[in-house]
């Protein structure tokens, strides 16, 4: 894998205007520079849309014309990405800025890991945990098998099928 893979960052949103500044911003404060963000809007009526559009002009912002929900939000930023990695991300989190180095650093580890996870620990990241998470259970996913497992999963392969 390169030694810095692109990385699409998915934010799912429903009305969280009042989250996205701050979210946004821990996203662009990275240590990890290779990556892409897109917002999927679930029709909010907040003004989320055009908050974001005039704030991050570097955003892909993709507007669902109904709210299809978490699930199909997530597909619908994947099927748009870029990225060989793949971090689906809550509109109310703030990411520390060594969020996403350390987790790619995890990931390209072992080529057998497929997923990772941060914990959050008293406001840090706690490396060893994440470590031992990512190497005590490994998912090994095959062209056969293109399931994306995503139940508190930060980082994940993107499946070319």
């Amino acid at each position: 894998m390169n030694n810095s893979p692109l990385v699409s960052i998915i934010i799912v949103n429903y009305n969280g205007k009042k989250y996205l500044e701050e979210c946004i911003n821990s996203l662009f404060n990275q240590t990890y520079e290779n990556l892409e963000i897109i917002l999927v809007d679930n029709k909010s009526s907040d003004d989320s849309v055009s908050f974001v559009r005039s704030k991050f002009g570097k955003i892909l912002v993709i507007e669902n014309d109904t709210n299809v929900g978490f699930a199909a939000g997530c597909n619908t930023g994947i099927n748009a990405s870029k990225g060989s990695l793949i971090s689906l991300f809550n509109q109310d989190a703030i990411a520390d800025k060594e969020w996403l180095s350390t987790l790619v650093s995890v990931i390209q580890s072992d080529e057998d890991i497929a997923a990772v996870a941060g914990n959050y620990i008293t406001g840090e990241i706690n490396m060893a945990k994440m470590q031992s998470f990512a190497h005590g259970q490994k998912w090994i996913l095959t062209q056969q098998e293109p399931t994306i497992f995503i139940e508190e999963m930060n980082l994940y392969l993107k499946l070319i099928t």
